[in-house]
């Protein structure tokens, strides 16, 4: 047997980069664990891009993760991190956001927090404008793309095989995304296809693409901690305890701000029936049938999203609550579109939640309310946030709905 004087050198380098590795993961994971309370309210890039913080956010009983768009990533002064920032009713809020982000993102969030969101309260805001165009704009999906969430996604075994197929199926819609990481386009084209050699050929690539999972996982832990570094100033935040918040006067105040002059104008109808929203004007003439508008709205492919969506939670064993802004009626009202043709999509969604018993918040009854949206993207203002918070205050507690909830509030199961 010839001689091999390298070979145990080169088993003890082996084993103390292991250590190494494994001793810089416990400091990683220390390190966010201190700091989670702190980076809540800031929607670091990793937050979003990674999955270590998001998994961590879970694990708090005194954190709620929200996840959304534009109209949860945009300050405002009344807004979710704001109104709960000091605990005031023994929580705040985790945003996981950021703008453009649509249903199929969501997808990929929280299949690669996987068995960590079972039993768990979630948030989920949406914005009706991703229903009401064909699909998603590949530049913004490219955009949000995280490629961590795809593998754990693709390599998951916490989810049925049947859903990991159906969201193959849409995640090869974007080919771009892939072209980078020639093994997750090869498990993803094996899982759309379906057939026994495609099952056969993604089982043999399952191990390796577990290893390239958890090599993203580590390069997740240092990035985060880079971007932790850079909040040196970030401190946990103080507690003002459960003192409690009265909604109605917040609200009163939120509508007051809103209907001093200087505001007045930009969300009320003026006497030659534009409307005005920033520079927003839209004459009376600009109409649309409502045929076309409802044929669009049941095309959208942000539904199959929507419902691969519910699968997840529900196969992960998550407690969701979905939160829809409403339609800005007023624009809707000067195109010509009719709000019978406007409540189809509260119907669709309604439907989309009972079938999984989804609990859901949409407000229709707000649709013509002057004061809860500020623009055509279905972006609360100061008191459309207050009505959001207090949402989520109720669900968090267990109320849901909240006592000044009424139409557009469902319960689940």
């Amino acid at each position: 047997m010839a001689p091999a004087p390298h070979l145990l050198p080169a088993l003890a380098c082996l084993a103390l980069a292991v250590a190494a590795l494994v001793a810089g993961l416990r400091t990683a994971e220390q390190t966010e664990r201190a700091a989670i309370h702190a980076v809540a309210p800031l929607m670091l890039a990793q937050a979003s891009q990674g999955r270590a913080l998001q998994a961590l956010a879970f694990q708090q009983p005194d954190l709620l993760p929200l996840y959304g768009s534009s109209e949860v990533f945009l300050p405002n002064k009344y807004d979710a991190r704001t109104v709960f920032q000091r605990f005031p009713t023994g929580f705040t809020v985790f945003p996981v956001a950021n703008t453009g982000t649509s249903a199929l993102i969501y997808v990929q969030s929280l299949a690669a927090v996987g068995p960590a969101v079972r039993g768990r309260q979630v948030v989920i805001s949406f914005t009706p404008d991703p229903f009401l165009r064909s699909g998603v704009d590949p530049q913004y999906y490219a955009g949000r793309f995280s490629r961590l969430h795809a593998n754990e996604l693709a390599f998951s075994g916490s989810l049925s095989l049947a859903l990991k197929r159906d969201a193959a199926r849409r995640m090869l819609d974007y080919p771009a995304t892939l072209e980078r990481d020639p093994l997750l386009a090869f498990a993803l084209r094996r899982l759309a296809d379906a057939s026994l050699p495609s099952r056969t050929l993604y089982a043999l690539a399952l191990p390796l693409g577990r290893l390239q999972v958890l090599v993203l996982r580590l390069q997740d832990h240092w990035e985060t901690l880079a971007q932790l570094d850079q909040q040196a100033d970030f401190a946990p935040p103080t507690r003002s305890g459960p003192s409690g918040v009265d909604w109605p006067a917040l609200l009163q105040q939120a509508r007051s701000e809103l209907q001093r002059p200087a505001n007045r104008r930009r969300y009320e109808y003026d006497k030659s029936g534009w409307i005005f929203s920033g520079r927003l004007g839209i004459r009376e003439e600009n109409r649309e049938r409502d045929a076309a508008f409802v044929q669009g709205l049941r095309q959208s492919r942000e539904w199959t999203d929507l419902d691969l969506l519910l699968r997840v939670v529900a196969e992960l064993g998550a407690r969701p609550l979905l939160v829809s802004e409403p339609l800005y009626a007023r624009e809707y009202d000067l195109r010509g579109i009719s709000p019978q043709a406007r409540h189809v999509y509260y119907v669709q969604l309604r439907a989309a939640a009972r079938r999984y018993g989804v609990a859901l918040r949409d407000f229709e009854d707000h649709e013509r309310d002057p004061y809860f949206l500020k623009d055509r993207q279905s972006h609360p203002t100061q008191a459309g946030w207050v009505l959001l918070d207090e949402t989520l205050d109720a669900f968090y507690h267990g109320r849901f709905p909240a006592p000044s909830d009424g139409a557009g509030a469902a319960g689940g199961p």
